[in-house]
């Protein structure tokens, strides 16, 4: 699902620098979203699921968390049948810290369209820092358009991960007979600051199975235009 650039290069950019320093906020998004979901009459309904995984560079958004080492990763997802859902999602980084995810939303399916908001806390203990987001996304025939903004951080004056911060894609995914799936992914994000490195990305992923081979490629940042090959394993159990 979603994360944030921990860099040890020497040189590392401004926004290199800021991707490294994102820390930890409360969880009242989601305990208030536990409680609307566990008050909701389609509690019966519910499905609760486990995810895990391994990649040998964990990327975001064009960049990568891991200063391009293996990462493996976890999390917990709860889906009940009106749409709502509550998650929890953790990756390794570098130099031993780690991130968790936090999120809520509605999703939904009318006329062929899917709909999906919500929102989402990127956390990181081990630095006390975080930001948020606000998101929504809509589907249709393989496309899919997100469009994210920054609503709040540890500190919303920073060049990058602040508030006002936007970012918006557009994916598109189409899977063959033989079970493979191809996809692909441009995204922009644009920072509110001035002084922001504003920077374009592309992803092209085959799947099959619960393997993926990705490459993306970066515009736009200083020392990280680079493209980079990476492969990622993951599981899902639901219960």
């Amino acid at each position: 699902m979603r994360l944030i650039k921990v860099d040890n290069d020497p040189e590392p950019s401004l926004m290199n620098e800021k991707l490294s320093s994102l820390k930890l906020n409360t969880f009242t998004l989601a305990l208030f979203l536990s409680a609307f979901c566990l008050t909701s009459p389609s509690i019966t309904s519910a499905q609760t699921s486990a995810n895990f995984g391994i990649a040998s560079n964990y990327l975001w958004r064009g960049i990568t968390q891991s200063n391009k080492h293996i990462s493996d990763s976890g999390g917990f997802d709860y889906t009940n049948n009106s749409g709502f859902y509550l998650g929890s999602w953790a990756s390794t980084l570098s130099s031993g810290s780690y991130e968790l995810d936090l999120y809520g939303g509605f999703s939904t399916q009318i006329d062929n369209i899917t709909y999906d908001m919500g929102i989402i806390s990127y956390q990181y203990p081990n630095d006390n820092d975080y930001f948020n987001e606000a998101y929504f996304s809509i589907g249709q025939a393989g496309f899919t358009a997100n469009l994210a903004y920054t609503i709040g951080s540890q500190d919303n004056t920073g060049v990058a991960f602040s508030q006002g911060d936007l970012y918006f894609s557009l994916a598109y995914s189409k899977e063959l007979q033989n079970g493979i799936e191809l996809g692909a992914t441009i995204g922009r994000y644009d920072f509110d600051h001035a002084l922001g490195d504003d920077y374009s990305h592309l992803n092209l992923s085959a799947s099959k199975s619960d393997f993926t081979l990705a490459i993306d490629t970066t515009t736009g940042l200083e020392n990280v235009n680079d493209t980079t090959l990476s492969l990622a394993w993951s599981k899902t159990l639901k219960f």
